[in-house]
């Protein structure tokens, strides 16, 4: 993600501001030091974060394993990051970045915490009966925001989002998403899909209708400026999705070029798990079991 920011941006001065934990070794840190300042006017700025902080997060939310407890770093921003620093993007590390982030940072946040973009589960009205807000208001993406960080700091959020994990406690599914949703439901400005262009919006049996205009759609299809692998990834090379997932070529083409071009994720599902799906493949490459469906529209490659 980072190194697709760089690229892309040729002529803006950028600055990485980097939440990390112990999890995050030194020599992590110095390979992406070093892949970040290859380029002219982009440094970065680490910061050494607790994670003892966010446990009391971990205990109130349900069990959803592809939620970390990193993921609640960001909740805090306003606090740690430098007070003369008053609007920053945020952006997940499942992203890729195709073009200049100009016209997004250019967006005006006057009155407003954050911008974002719907996301898929924003049909779904139980979440609304959960979260405790009405279904007109939507459910937006948090792997994408442009934050007004003044806001966030006049309005004390996060004294806001500690008062809700404690009121709403083992009701969070989505982690911070959740919380972040809750918080600001009536106060967020929604994007462009084009700037946050998720895995789910590619199912072609999502119903998308009531949440996004199906030309904008079309277009942030056909040249996304972010594109952000939610759900499956097309590097889990267990699934099978590399030739499944429409934008699975532009990940890699972008990893090809950086220092990380041989690395592969390792598979650490639970061993039954790996069995079952190493016969399945066995079955499949001998005909005697349907081929992996296609989770996604058929769209050409946009590299």
């Amino acid at each position: 993600m980072m190194y697709s920011v760089c690229v892309n941006n040729p002529d803006m001065e950028i600055v990485f501001h980097l939440l990390v934990d112990k999890s995050v070794v030194e020599e992590e840190k110095k390979s992406l030091m070093k892949t970040v300042t290859a380029f002219a006017g982009k440094k970065i700025v680490f910061y050494d974060i607790d994670g003892n902080s966010v446990k009391h997060y971990g205990k109130k939310r349900k069990n959803d394993n592809h939620i970390s407890l990193a993921t609640f770093y960001r909740l805090y921003i306003s606090d740690i990051l430098p007070q003369n620093i008053h609007k920053v993007l945020y952006l997940d590390g499942d992203i890729i970045v195709r073009h200049s982030l100009s016209s997004l940072w250019h967006i005006s946040l006057d009155g407003v915490p954050l911008a974002a973009i719907p996301d898929s589960l924003s049909s779904n009205k139980s979440l609304y009966n959960r979260l405790g807000y009405p279904y007109e208001y939507g459910y937006f993406n948090a792997g994408v925001m442009l934050i007004n960080l003044d806001y966030w700091r006049e309005h004390e959020v996060t004294k806001l989002f500690s008062e809700y994990i404690m009121e709403v406690k083992e009701k969070l599914i989505y982690g911070d998403q959740d919380i972040l949703n809750a918080v600001f439901f009536d106060k967020k400005l929604l994007l462009p899909t084009k700037y946050n262009l998720i895995a789910e919006f590619l199912h072609p049996w999502l119903k998308l209708h009531e949440l996004i205009d199906p030309e904008e759609l079309q277009d942030a299809m056909k040249n996304p400026i972010i594109l952000h692998y939610t759900g499956e990834k097309p590097w889990a090379h267990w699934y099978n999705i590399t030739d499944n997932h429409p934008y699975a070529s532009t990940f890699f083409k972008y990893q090809q070029q950086t220092c990380w071009k041989d690395w592969t994720v390792k598979d650490r599902r639970p061993m039954n798990m790996r069995l079952r799906h190493f016969v399945a493949n066995l079955l499949r490459s001998l005909k005697l079991k349907s081929p992996v469906p296609r989770n996604y529209i058929d769209m050409p490659p946009i590299d």
